[in-house]
């Protein structure tokens, strides 16, 4: 069996959705021996793999993983329902392990090691010497996840940029929410400066004044008071607007990766039967020329088909494209943090930045701190990594909250759309941290060395 075959099923499998049992993985092969292994991982690239039953210990697996030419095997250990490599096991399937890793170099495991799962091979696609796929159907197949990953990417984008709406009509009622109440407190105190004033006053004329203005005054309080009623009912709208987006774009995040590992794949398929990056692009802009005079004849003809095309001209890059596009279309939609605009100590990034200290040190900056209180320290990433600060932050307990920064940006996961950290820590200053850890339902309330 070819390696294309087998790993066809990452490719074709469009409608499926995430899979719920291991059975259900494309890359767990059950009870293969070790030559069969051998046979298939035979003349894949770096990052190739499969997971199989463990030989000897029931309930136990096998990752094998292609590596500088050759098979690496890691035994995966199972113990009181956790999985890993090495105590203390910290996974509580052999999917989740598999997902870690697949965005998370081993080197974590062994520096040695020092390669993502990239490629799985799959055991979806039977055995067809006869039927092995030509140049032509791998190229109508990567013309096909292309046109996909652009339409999922538009839609991505679009849900982006009505929730960076949203929390921008969120921020700005909560900013016109504290004017009024600081107008509210200011008129309250000269409603009762001037009451006082009324209650020494005895010329009749004079006191009859300042009764009137007192009044006015009150009248002015109950219209703000109103209006301030009006707000809080649009930023509930807001905020609950921008939750909603954001479940909707968290959803569509695992079909644009899977298109993405599926147009790579294809690509290298393609490259393994000779055909280099610009041939591929000569040949699918042939294809789409073919398609467009045949659908002018026909009077069907959209050009919606050759813009798609047109964001993948490089398609070995294709994956950075996308991103890239994706992140132009995020900035221009998300609204620029103006220095001083939210009033928050968040803003002065020497409130919550500490530098390359340890998680020691920092649990002793945060022992005694009341819950939402938080820092953010530095850390050296190894080559491949992409884990570069940890946000610690003391709610009822120590946590921790990794940050990834990708070409795109910083983010706790994909997409990485913040362009800074201080827009990151602005972000979730005002949005809870729930949506990425159940057992956080916090903001980065405060930071650790402002003057609260």
């Amino acid at each position: 069996m070819s390696w294309q075959q087998e790993c066809y099923a990452d490719v074709n499998d469009g409608n499926q959705g995430p899979p719920a049992t291991l059975e259900e993985c494309e890359w767990y092969w059950g009870k293969i021996s070790r030559e069969d292994v051998t046979q298939k991982l035979k003349d894949t690239p770096d990052g190739a793999f499969l997971v199989r039953d463990a030989s000897r210990v029931p309930g136990e697996y096998t990752l094998t993983l292609r590596k500088g030419g050759v098979n690496k095997r890691i035994r995966i250990l199972h113990n009181a329902g956790r999985y890993g490599f090495s105590e203390p096991l910290t996974f509580t399937s052999v999917m989740e392990l598999v997902d870690n890793y697949r965005q998370h170099s081993l080197a974590h495991y062994n520096p040695k090691l020092d390669v993502r799962l990239l490629y799985a091979v799959s055991r979806f696609m039977q055995k067809d010497d006869d039927d092995e796929e030509g140049n032509e159907d791998l190229l109508q197949k990567l013309t096909k996840t292309n046109e996909e990953l652009d339409e999922t990417s538009r839609q991505y984008n679009k849900l982006s940029t009505e929730f960076t709406t949203a929390s921008a009509n969120a921020q700005q009622f909560r900013l016109k929410l504290n004017g009024i109440s600081q107008i509210v407190e200011i008129l309250l105190e000269q409603i009762k400066l001037s009451e006082q004033v009324q209650a020494q006053q005895h010329d009749r004329s004079d006191k009859l004044k300042l009764n009137q203005n007192c009044t006015l005054i009150k009248t002015k309080v109950s219209q703000l008071r109103q209006t301030s009623l009006e707000f809080k009912t649009r930023l509930e709208k807001a905020t609950h607007d921008s939750k909603l987006l954001d479940r909707q774009m968290n959803n569509v995040k695992p079909e644009i990766m899977r298109l993405e590992r599926a147009q790579k794949q294809l690509m290298m398929f393609l490259n393994q039967k000779g055909l280099t990056n610009e041939e591929v692009h000569t040949r699918l802009a042939q294809q789409r020329e073919l398609s467009r005079k045949s659908n002018e004849g026909s009077g069907n003809y959209d050009d919606r088909s050759e813009k798609a095309h047109s964001v993948f001209e490089d398609l070995y890059l294709s994956r950075n494209e996308v991103e890239k596009i994706r992140q132009e279309a995020q900035q221009q939609a998300r609204p620029q943090h103006v220095a001083g605009k939210h009033g928050k100590p968040h803003e002065d990034k020497t409130t919550w930045f500490v530098g390359g200290i340890g998680r020691q040190e920092a649990a002793a900056m945060l022992q005694g701190k009341r819950d939402g209180t938080f820092l953010v320290r530095s850390r050296t990433a190894k080559q491949g990594e992409t884990h570069t600060h940890t946000i610690d932050i003391f709610f009822k307990s120590m946590k921790h909250i990794k940050i990834f920064r990708e070409r795109s940006g910083y983010g706790f996961s994909h997409p990485f759309n913040f362009p800074t950290l201080q827009e990151l820590v602005l972000h979730y200053s005002e949005e809870t941290l729930k949506e990425h850890n159940p057992n956080l339902p916090t903001t980065l309330a405060y930071p650790v060395h402002a003057p609260y």
